[in-house]
């Protein structure tokens, strides 16, 4: 009888080790399957509240303006890198190229409604960049590079630009569960939001351009 209760026991202790030390899943919910509790919410419904326009036809844009869109593209996702492995240094680094880059850049076209909507763009680009770099911890930065995620899916989705596939990524957990998005150049998650704590966390929503 003593050698069946302590087997018991033995049993009981080792399930209850195993389940305490389970390592985090994912998400919350099963993203593979869509089911998520936490659904992404309209990206561009979200925008026009924040009176940041999406341009209701896709611009031609001269070759200059794609290619240092291009390029600074390429600084933000070094910016998504740096986060994902909480370097604020590097991040820094990427957001203050991005500052420079954004200097370079001229108006994507004369016409009067690609004009203001690069105004509105470049401003919050400029406004946000500076945030980040001038921001002391590393939930702040994430909190701004959403930010300018936002205004770097409006960029594509208003000018049309020769680019490769980028995908939108929804994280319905970050920021206390009330999700956020960014933008990344493959299909593979790695979380600028939580970086090692939730790194596949994600769900792709949409893929750039349509």
């Amino acid at each position: 009888m003593k050698a069946i209760y302590w087997n018991f026991l033995l049993v009981y202790t080792f399930c209850l080790f195993a389940c305490n030390n389970n390592p985090k899943s994912p998400c919350p919910d099963d993203m593979e399957t869509g089911f998520v509790q936490n659904r992404p919410y309209n990206l561009t419904d979200h925008l026009a509240k924040k009176g940041i326009p999406i341009l209701a036809e896709n611009y031609d844009v001269p070759r200059e303006f794609g290619y240092h869109m291009d390029t600074f593209f390429n600084r933000y996702l070094e910016m998504e890198e740096a986060l994902v492995k909480a370097d604020t240094a590097k991040a820094n680094a990427a957001a203050n190229v991005m500052l420079f880059l954004l200097s370079l850049v001229d108006k994507p076209m004369k016409e009067k409604v690609t004009a203001k909507a690069w105004e509105t763009y470049s401003a919050g680009y400029e406004k946000n960049l500076r945030a980040f770099i001038g921001a002391k911890s590393l939930q702040e930065k994430r909190l701004y590079f959403s930010y300018i995620s936002e205004y770097l899916y409006s960029t594509f989705k208003s000018f049309h630009m020769k680019k490769e596939d980028i995908h939108l990524v929804y994280c319905p957990m970050a920021f206390n569960e009330k999700g956020a998005y960014w933008l990344s150049a493959n299909h593979k998650i790695r979380n600028p939001y939580f970086g090692d704590e939730r790194l596949k966390c994600g769900q792709i929503t949409e893929v750039l351009p349509e």
